[in-house]
C-alpha cells in the first residue's frame, strides 16, 4: 500500500500497482494521449462513420508478453499531480545516465514487498511515467 490511501491519488496508484501484480506484469507506463472517437450517426438508416473527436486523456498500459496492453483511462487532468505524486513517493532524482528524474517506489501488497523502478520521461504531451519491478 502507498502512503495514505485516503488520498485519491494514492487510491489510483495502489490500484495501478495492484492490477499490475495481479496480471504478473513488471512494467506499467502512465502516459497522456489523444484518443481519435469516431462520432457516427445514422443516414437512412445506416450507421455512417461523421467524423472524429479528438479527446486528452491519461492512459495506463501494462507491458506484457504481447507488448503494451491498455489497462485503464483516467481523465486528462489527473496526469500532473499523479506524476508529481509518483516522484514524490519515489524521491525522483536527475539520472546521470540519462537526466531524466530516475527514482524507487516501494509497495506493500498482501504480505509481499515490490520495489519499483520510476523513470520519468517526456512524450509529446508532457510527462510520462515508467515503472519497472525490480528485485526486492
Amino acid at each position: 500500500m502507498i502512503e495514505d490511501s485516503n488520498v485519491p491519488l494514492d487510491k489510483i496508484l495502489n490500484t495501478i500497482l495492484e492490477n499490475a501484480v495481479d496480471s504478473g506484469v513488471h512494467e506499467v507506463h502512465i502516459q497522456r494521449q489523444m484518443l481519435d472517437t469516431p462520432v457516427q450517426d445514422e443516414i437512412r438508416g445506416l450507421p455512417t462513420l461523421l467524423s472524429f473527436t479528438r479527446n486528452e486523456g491519461v492512459f495506463v498500459f501494462f507491458r506484457g508478453a504481447d507488448g503494451l496492453e491498455k489497462q485503464l483511462d483516467l481523465p486528462h487532468f489527473v496526469m500532473k499531480p499523479l506524476c508529481g505524486r509518483i516522484q514524490e513517493l519515489s524521491d525522483t532524482k536527475a539520472s546521470e545516465q540519462h537526466g531524466f528524474p530516475e527514482g524507487r517506489l516501494h509497495f506493500e501488497y498482501g504480505s509481499q514487498r515490490y520495489d519499483w523502478q520510476v523513470l520519468v520521461g517526456p512524450n509529446e504531451l508532457g510527462e510520462k511515467v515508467v515503472l519497472k519491478q525490480t528485485p526486492s
